[in-house]
């Protein structure tokens, strides 16, 4: 898979994960882009569905057995003199030299408190959630996204889990924007309707409209990757009705109003429930 010449990245982007990939290296653990540049990545660089929400900074997610092993990959960042420390309040931070631009590199694997949870040694008041990041490094796949570069982008199921863990950890309002966005756009996208019409979907056939049938695609299809750890995680998190209702209250307010904020809001939160198997969804 290609970004297409007509849709370019960013020179600037280029560049970032240009330097990502030199200075990590050949023999680096496993990585892959997360986050608002994956969604960008996905939807408008490959599918031509412009996004709406303009991004900051660049995620990525890496494999780590131990915080010793993190802090060498982030060292060899440093050491690169591509990306410089960001302040002491930002751990999980490095900052790219050439464009300034924040890089939030998130951990996972074997460092982990419990139940996916994960404390900064260094600033043990600052926590965060990694449920969901082994299936969304798992199913990231390979685009070339500039000549002799090509860089794992997390897949749109993976996108939404992670947004779904993210939104239940901190309730930002930028994660369920791309819920959002991603679930809005989903008539649109090629793996969806390819799902639609495969065996795994037939049964979604029963949908009243097109906007239903790919909301529950791709809530299935998020599901399906999920581990049952995880789907644990999602569970304590959006188990009560009041804590689905937070959910597509924020869901509302990411939505612009051409898109009927109320039905749609109601078809993400429904379609999630029924592939995850919420109670009363």
């Amino acid at each position: 898979m290609r970004i297409p010449p007509e849709r370019p990245l960013p020179e600037s982007l280029v560049r970032i994960l240009r330097d990502l990939t030199v200075s990590l290296g050949p023999s680096a653990p496993p990585w892959c882009v997360i986050g608002a540049t994956a969604r960008d990545l996905r939807l408008y660089h490959l599918e031509n569905i412009p996004t709406g929400r303009a991004t900051n900074d660049v995620d990525i997610t890496i494999l780590a057995s131990s915080w010793d092993e993190f802090d060498g990959i982030k060292a060899k960042l440093r050491g690169s003199r591509r990306f410089l420390d960001a302040p002491p309040e930002q751990p999980h931070r490095v900052v790219h030299h050439a464009t300034d631009t924040p890089i939030d590199v998130v951990p996972y694997g074997g460092i982990e408190e419990r139940q996916g949870r994960l404390r900064w040694p260094t600033r043990p008041e600052v926590a965060m959630s990694t449920s969901g990041m082994e299936e969304v490094l798992r199913t990231s796949t390979t685009i070339e996204v500039g000549d002799d570069l090509a860089i794992r982008i997390a897949d749109i199921p993976g996108i939404v889990l992670s947004k779904l863990v993210a939104w239940g950890d901190r309730r930002a309002a930028k994660d369920t924007q791309d819920i959002a966005a991603l679930f809005a756009a989903a008539t649109g996208i090629a793996s969806i309707r390819d799902y639609v019409y495969s065996a795994e979907g037939e049964s979604l056939l029963t949908a009243t409209s097109d906007d239903e049938l790919c909301s529950r695609a791709l809530a299935r299809m998020t599901r399906s990757i999920s581990k049952e750890q995880t789907v644990a995680h999602l569970a304590r998190l959006l188990s009560s009705r009041n804590e689905r209702d937070a959910l597509q209250w924020a869901l509302e307010a990411a939505l612009p109003p051409y898109r009927d904020p109320l039905e749609t809001a109601a078809r993400i939160v429904e379609a999630l429930g029924q592939a995850f198997r919420w109670p009363d969804a």
